[in-house]
């Protein structure tokens, strides 16, 4: 099967033109984490290393709870990958935390709302 690199594909199957055109909110798991790997290898595109990366860690919590090193675990993710997700995780992960310590929760819907918007997943 031939190889095609995601600049090959049609604009608006790409997730960064995606992204442009339809805002971050709109988009897959996989082609968010694909935007932050950048680019593939010869074999694979960003794409499929996403894609990878979430069979092998089996959801987003999973893969947002490992270390660079077993980000390694997928055939193409080098160091620079590997820290890019890190780094984003982590960024996720402070800004959740700060969201929660300031809200004030004032009725059971308060508290329906922010955990809904932690499990949501487009």
């Amino acid at each position: 099967m031939k190889h095609y690199k995601i600049p090959c594909w049609p604009e608006e199957e790409r997730p960064r033109e995606r992204l442009l055109k339809l805002g971050p909110q709109n988009l897959s798991n996989v082609e968010l984490l694909a935007i932050l790997i950048g680019k593939g290898t010869k074999e694979k595109t960003a794409v499929d290393l996403a894609r990878e990366l979430l069979i092998k860690f089996e959801s987003l919590d999973e893969l947002a709870s490992c270390s660079p090193e077993e980000f390694f675990q997928i055939k193409g993710m080098g160091k620079a990958k590997a820290v890019i997700l890190a780094a984003s995780f982590e960024l996720g992960r402070r800004l959740q935390a700060k969201g929660c310590s300031h809200k004030q929760f004032k009725s059971p819907e308060d508290v329906a709302a922010i955990l809904s918007a932690f499990n949501e997943a487009p």
